[in-house]
């Protein structure tokens, strides 16, 4: 009831977060979404359980950024899926109690080793030449914008798409122009802001502080 969070049960108010993937055919409309919501951000991600709009598809869509200006060469990128039943952050405050029950599932739970288990894996091999060529094919500003609004400038390229994440990596917005000149809108909140611009020319990520 004070706003602290906690997995005990009984000390619970209201849900803060529940964004665990839900099974394939799974709806907010369903006659038992009241026992089930999904609670949180999760509900406002575009991808999460949705797939072009559709709801149902049980997955949901993450993307890394990963600078890779001034490689050149091969690079290799492997994305592991990993799975953990009970993380140790869960069990914190029930192991702060000292109680015989709750030692003894504590001695258990570490004997057991509860480490992440790799579920799939996934491996692309991929040559990256001359990337430092395209650090300018495109102008952003005003950086900082007060405004929140971003200026997008390719010259004679053509912007064809636009992402607006935020420093955690969350899509706040997306846009396709199809044009040489485009503009962005940042959130009102103030904060660094990543745009994810790719152009006729190539694909280029910069930061944007919102003040």
């Amino acid at each position: 009831m004070n706003g602290a969070v906690t997995t005990v049960l009984e000390r619970a108010d209201v849900p803060l977060k529940d964004n665990r993937l839900v099974p394939l055919g799974f709806s907010t409309e369903h006659y038992a979404y009241d026992t089930t919501a999904i609670v949180g951000p999760a509900l406002s991600d575009p991808n999460f359980n949705h797939v072009n709009g559709v709801e149902g598809s049980g997955t949901d869509e993450i993307q890394y950024h990963i600078p890779v200006a001034g490689i050149n060469g091969n690079v290799t990128v492997v994305a592991r899926f990993m799975y953990q039943s009970i993380p140790p952050r869960w069990n914190e405050e029930m192991f702060a109690v000292d109680h015989p029950d709750i030692n003894s599932f504590e001695t258990m739970y570490w004997e057991t080793a509860p480490d992440p288990v790799e579920m799939v894996s996934a491996t692309v091999n991929s040559t990256l030449i001359e990337v430092t060529e395209y650090s300018n094919f495109f102008r952003t500003g005003p950086n900082p914008t007060y405004t929140g609004l971003v200026n997008i400038d390719a010259g004679k390229d053509i912007i064809k798409k636009v992402n607006v994440y935020d420093i955690q990596g969350k899509l706040i917005d997306s846009i396709t122009p199809n044009t040489n000149r485009s503009q962005a809108q940042l959130p009102k909140s103030t904060g660094t802001y990543l745009l994810d611009v790719t152009t006729s020319r190539g694909r280029r990520i910069e930061k944007v502080l919102r003040k």
